[in-house]
């Protein structure tokens, strides 16, 4: 494992969580580094997960659509005490 890519692991992580489905999916930056490809099957999956009532906390560099699922932003909660601004944080529950 230790031999593989940023990429490679992060596609690895995925399948795991396929394999082994949790109520709770926690991920963290799971875009960067995948390809485009990569990216809308991650999304696709995330909707999925949220539809049949599992709960994604996501974070990233960027904010991210996800289609069918309701964001709620960490920041929109936080006080300037806590350092959530340099993330997006994303709890995506089904609409």
């Amino acid at each position: 494992i230790r031999d593989l890519t940023i990429r490679e692991r992060k596609l690895l992580l995925l399948a795991q969580l396929l394999i082994a489905p949790r109520k709770f999916w926690i991920l963290d930056d799971m875009f960067t580094d995948l390809n485009e490809s990569e990216v809308i099957q991650l999304k696709n999956l995330i909707s999925i997960r949220s539809r049949d009532g599992g709960v994604v906390i996501l974070s990233g560099k960027k904010q991210e659509i996800i289609p069918n699922c309701y964001p709620i932003y960490l920041q929109d909660y936080c006080n300037d005490k806590i350092p959530v601004r340099k993330f997006w944080w994303q709890i995506l529950t089904r609409k």
